[in-house]
């Protein structure tokens, strides 16, 4: 009955976009957030040594409260890059806040500056400052830091089109010449190949990459906004979004009442939530294109998986073929801010798609992990360094490290709760017997 009501609600899409369509870009005119700070994320942020008008996110900070010497991989990553950027690009719309604006052209001006010319990136910054390749996911080729650099592209044209077209426009540029590789994926549309007993999609990044794919809708979505593409591109565009959520679609498992539920694996069998935003991109696609399939998919997951999660209070990753077996095979550690922000983003806009209040509710409660509402009964985010602990590693311990990775994920999901007023509600409740920690 819950699913035919959402689903119900959502034919009155056009509708609430009218009404609300300032809402998406600050539901609280007067935005004034209590936990979301950038006071630790501009602390990471330096300049970076081959241009001053560039900059980058340092990885760390150490126990004495200074940056962290370099790691084996360099001082600062891609992704952490990309990430950043992101953050200060949505405060940049929500607040229209200059600073903001400012750091976000530096860190895309060091994306550009990572980018091959082949549409691939160096993936960090090495100890002296130059482009360098770790291969830190693992992956040759086209892998995690190409997508969340072509998002912060993405999102760095829509923003500034109004206000810099010439960077822009240079943007665009970066972002096309690495859509070669969204190509290559889609030039399989329509394959699938069969591992362990399942049929996968084989048109996502890694084959059956449904977290990469969740990411780059996001993408795709934010660039559609600008008006610097050609008919063509916006054609390429429109495509790329609408098979891309029909292979996260495919990936979906279970049943409102047989495990997963609903949930949509991330790769193959496996499922995890760290960079796993298949409800977001599935709400989101599925209200451009008027496809309540998609829709639909993401209410199961948020109706039935959602819940499961935080009965468990949370959990980190499984493999559906170890679970099958044997259901206590799930590995709840670590659990990372990275874990808890696709499901508070994925939530709110399930709420906006739908008019569904409650999703947005939900995500607020979620959204207290941060505050301590999780296995360790301790924050995670630290709210008057603007800074996040890097993960929870068992039911009495959070790794003290403040990371750029964690305080990326964390300032994502604390800004979109905090912009949302049915999600800040419940955000704000108070979370009792948290230990609030020292950053």
């Amino acid at each position: 009955m819950a699913n035919r009501l959402a689903l119900f609600q959502f034919t009155f899409y056009l509708v609430l976009q009218i009404v609300s369509a300032g809402c998406h870009k600050n539901e609280n005119q007067n935005f004034s957030p209590q936990y979301f700070k950038l006071d630790g994320l501009n602390r990471l942020l330096q300049l970076a040594a081959f241009d001053s008008q560039a900059a980058y996110i340092h990885y760390s900070i150490s126990k004495d409260g200074q940056l962290a010497p370099p790691n084996d991989c360099g001082i600062g990553s891609l992704e952490d890059a990309a990430r950043a950027a992101l953050v200060y690009l949505r405060h940049a719309d929500i607040s229209d806040d200059t600073t903001s604006l400012a750091s976000a052209k530096k860190l895309l001006t060091t994306i550009l500056h990572l980018q091959k010319p082949e549409g691939l990136f160096f993936d960090w910054l090495n100890a002296q400052g130059q482009p360098a390749l770790c291969n830190s996911d693992g992956v040759e080729g086209f892998g995690f830091p190409e997508v969340r650099a072509m998002w912060a592209l993405a999102a760095g044209v829509k923003t500034f089109e109004s206000r810099d077209r010439r960077f822009a426009q240079k943007l665009r540029e970066a972002f096309w010449q690495s859509f070669v590789h969204i190509d290559s994926c889609l030039a399989n549309y329509g394959k699938f190949y069969e591992k362990s007993g399942r049929r996968f999609p084989q048109w996502l990044p890694y084959r059956s990459g449904a977290d990469a794919a969740s990411e780059l809708i996001l993408a795709f979505e934010a660039i559609l906004q600008s008006s610097l593409n050609d008919s063509l591109q916006k054609q390429r565009l429109e495509i790329a979004m609408q098979q891309f959520a029909e292979g996260i679609q495919k990936m979906q498992a279970g049943s409102d009442d047989h495990f997963p539920f609903g949930a949509h694996l991330a790769f193959e069998t496996y499922w995890h939530s760290w960079g796993n935003g298949a409800m977001q991109a599935l709400a989101i696609t599925g209200a451009k294109f008027d496809r309540r399939d998609f829709i639909e998919s993401a209410i199961i997951a948020a109706e039935h998986f959602v819940p499961y999660l935080q009965e468990k209070q949370f959990v980190h990753r499984f493999n559906l073929l170890e679970t099958q077996k044997n259901p206590e095979r799930i590995d709840y550690f670590p659990q990372s801010p990275a874990d808890i922000r696709p499901l508070v983003t994925g939530l709110i806009e399930l709420s906006r798609v739908t008019g569904n209040r409650r999703y947005a509710r939900r995500a607020g409660e979620i959204a207290r992990w941060f505050r301590g509402e999780n296995k360790a009964h301790e924050a995670v985010y630290m709210e008057k360094a603007g800074l996040a602990k890097d993960c929870i590693q068992g039911h009495n311990y959070v790794v003290p490290m403040l990371t750029a990775a964690a305080t990326v994920e964390a300032l994502m999901a604390i800004l979109e709760a905090e912009n949302n007023r049915d999600s800040r509600k419940e955000f704000y409740v108070k979370v009792e017997n948290v230990l609030e920690g020292k950053p």
